[in-house]
């Protein structure tokens, strides 16, 4: 019977904490990340087309460079003006 009263109070606290948790990141940090994964996908696109293009030596840079340096740490270091 005790053993039983402690597995119920047991599951009261996880249920407790499980319906208290935020989240860590919110729409517009997801939606940052979500950009930057784009541009760093499309820039590496761009870097294997050509080995001598336009695209290749000049743009797949930009975009690896604005995606990795930019919008990543936009999306880590943005909070909402709460």
């Amino acid at each position: 019977m005790a053993r039983q009263q402690r597995q119920t109070k047991r599951r009261s606290r996880r249920m407790q904490t499980d319906q208290n948790v935020e989240m860590l990141f919110g729409k517009q940090n997801i939606l940052y990340l979500v950009a930057g994964l784009i541009v760093i996908t499309i820039g590496f696109i761009f870097l294997g087309s050509s080995r001598d293009g336009f695209l290749a030596m000049y743009v797949s840079p930009i975009l690896l460079v604005g995606g990795y340096c930019g919008l990543l740490p936009l999306a880590i270091l943005y909070k909402d003006k709460e």
